[in-house]
C-alpha cells in the first residue's frame, strides 16, 4: 500500500492579512501620538518644578546649616544658590533645568534661621512647557515659597480648597 503526500501548505501570513494588520496598527498609533506629546510636555514641567522644589530646599538648608544668609537665583532655564554673607556672592550650587520647560525669573531670600528674607516674603516661580500655552492637557505648575521658608509644588487653574490648588 502506497501513502499518498499532499504539498505541504506555506506558513506565515496572506498580503491581506498583513494589510489588516498593518492598516490596524497605523489607527492605533495615530491616536496615540497626541496623548504621548501631552505626557512628555507634562513630564517636562513636572521635572523643572521638581528641580526648583529641590533647589528652594537646598537654599534653606544652607541657610541654617552654614548660619548664613542664601538667596536662591532663577533664569528662564536655570537656577542657583549664593552665600550671601560674603562680598561679592559665591555660589555654592547650581543646574539647568530640563531644556523642555521655562520657568519664570525670580530671586528668593533665606535667612539664617531658614526663614525668608526679607521676612515675611513669599515668592511663586512659575513652570511651563517651552512653546506651548497650559490648558486641561498641559498642566503647568507653579513653586510657592512660604514666608516660613517652606516650598510646595502646585497647580495654579486648580479652584482653591481642591487637591494640589496653590495657596
Amino acid at each position: 500500500m502506497q501513502l499518498i503526500t499532499r504539498p505541504s501548505s506555506q506558513a506565515g501570513f496572506t498580503l491581506v492579512e498583513l494589510a489588516v494588520v498593518l492598516t490596524v496598527f497605523g489607527i492605533v498609533v495615530a491616536r496615540g501620538i497626541p496623548a504621548l506629546s501631552d505626557y512628555t510636555a507634562n513630564s517636562a514641567i513636572r521635572r523643572g518644578a521638581s528641580d526648583l522644589h529641590y533647589a528652594a530646599n537646598l537654599a534653606r538648608s544652607e541657610a541654617v546649616k552654614r548660619n548664613i544668609r542664601t538667596e536662591l537665583r532663577i533664569t528662564p532655564s536655570s537656577w542657583a544658590v549664593f552665600n550671601m554673607s560674603v562680598t561679592p556672592a559665591v555660589q555654592l550650587q547650581g543646574a539647568g533645568l530640563d531644556p523642555a520647560a521655562r520657568a519664570s525669573n525670580a530671586t528668593v531670600g533665606f535667612a539664617s534661621n531658614g526663614r525668608t528674607f526679607p521676612a515675611g516674603t513669599q515668592a511663586a516661580i512659575d513652570m511651563t512647557r517651552y512653546g506651548a500655552t497650559c490648558s486641561s492637557t498641559i498642566r503647568c505648575l507653579s513653586v510657592r515659597v512660604s514666608s516660613g521658608g517652606a516650598p510646595s509644588i502646585c497647580e495654579p487653574t486648580k479652584s482653591a480648597g481642591s487637591y494640589g490648588a496653590c495657596p
